[in-house]
């Protein structure tokens, strides 16, 4: 399942990774809806972006649009990381399924990715997506929602745990040579933890997917963000939203957590 990461944090001093001569740029992606998140919650990335600016990185959350099909995203990261000798990906959610899919269509990138932090990235499906398709209301506010913002709906099925999961069996010789030639580093989180109770406006989804035996953060299961051959992390009490946004119901510290994925730091 991947080793457990306490929500609370130790400060610990930052380090750089390497000299200030060679620091890589610092790549983000969303996940989907990002432009409306960004309006209820804050800036996405807010607090990752201000942690590497701190370091003296040069950071970018790369415009690109997260619901659109993946012919389109891969072509867009194509371009993206073509620009840069050296980057570092951080990912949340549809993101890291977008970077995965760019970087196993064109393999002659992966020599200029030197790290990748993905965040409940849904790797495996998530069943919502059948929950919502399956549901006219729900799949009609899905459709309404990926007009307005030039998105795919078919990107969206996409995201099925049925075509999820076929799409990364037949892809498993080339994510396994990615897993080899890139620091992959996956987490995934589940929103229920020892003693606490669950104050996520996620709970309803959480619910319906614990129900089918699955740990979740309320919109991606657990296990579905984990990649086998990466440095797969489990983080317990947060939901799907609280690691990325600000204004959520769930208090987390997101730097001294960014720190401690890109120093692979476990703390227990």
């Amino acid at each position: 399942m991947g080793r457990s990461i306490s929500p609370t944090f130790t400060a610990i001093q930052s380090k750089n990774i390497v000299s200030s001569s060679q620091k890589p740029k610092v790549l983000f992606i969303p996940g989907l809806f990002s432009k409306p998140i960004n309006i209820i919650f804050g800036t996405y990335f807010i607090d990752q972006l201000q942690y590497f600016k701190d370091l003296g990185y040069e950071v970018e959350q790369v415009a690109i649009n997260t619901e659109a099909c993946y012919c389109e995203s891969r072509t867009e990261l194509k371009n993206i990381i073509e620009k840069y000798d050296k980057v570092i990906f951080f990912t949340h959610s549809k993101g890291g399924v977008d970077l995965l899919d760019t970087l196993i269509n064109f393999p002659e990138l992966r020599q200029r990715v030197q790290k990748v932090i993905s965040l409940q990235a849904p790797f495996y499906g998530t069943p919502l997506v059948d929950l919502i398709s399956g549901n006219f209301f729900l799949n009609s506010i899905i459709k309404g929602l990926l007009k307005i913002f030039k998105g795919s709906y078919e990107g969206f099925l996409y995201l099925s745990v049925d075509e999820r999961q076929k799409y990364m069996h037949e892809n498993k010789k080339e994510i396994s040579s990615i897993m080899k030639e890139i620091e992959f580093t996956c987490l995934g989180s589940e929103i229920l933890a020892p003693k606490k109770k669950i104050i996520s406006p996620l709970k309803p989804l959480y619910s319906y997917m614990k129900h089918k035996g699955l740990e979740n953060d309320g919109i991606v299961p657990t296990i579905s963000s984990h990649i086998v051959g990466a440095r797969n992390y489990k983080l317990n009490g947060v939901d799907h939203a609280c690691t990325v946004v600000k204004r959520t119901s769930i208090p987390f510290n997101r730097k001294d957590f960014t720190h401690s994925l890109l120093n692979n730091l476990v703390i227990r």
